[in-house]
């Protein structure tokens, strides 16, 4: 049986999906999500069977929740979600100078 927030992680899940929270959420919000999840997925309340996985859900929780909390890891956590979803271009070797010549450069 999963457990009630076993769906709520993947690999591209941001620190607020975690918590359920949105980005703009101030830190009594954060606080009163970490504690709902707590209730629900501290492995001292968790059922035997389900301990491990518990535990693992119960330390996502956590982690989100103390970055979430410190206003600098907080900062430097929003900053590298912005950075994340600024647009890739392609690789930067027409710029470096790699692998052109004279007669590439030449606008005809």
């Amino acid at each position: 049986m999963d457990s009630p927030v076993a769906t709520r992680f993947s690999a591209q899940q941001s620190l607020y999906d975690v918590l359920g929270v949105a980005q703009q959420s101030d830190v009594k919000d954060i606080r009163s999500a970490y504690r709902h999840l707590a209730r629900i997925t501290h492995p001292d309340v968790a059922a035997t069977e389900n301990k491990e996985e518990s535990t693992k859900e119960f330390l996502k929780i956590h982690a989100a929740y103390t970055t979430l909390c410190d206003p600098e890891r907080r900062a430097r956590y929003d900053l590298q979600l912005s950075l994340q979803s600024l647009p890739r271009f392609g690789s930067p070797r027409g710029f470096s100078g790699i692998g052109r010549s004279w007669e590439t450069d030449q606008c005809w």
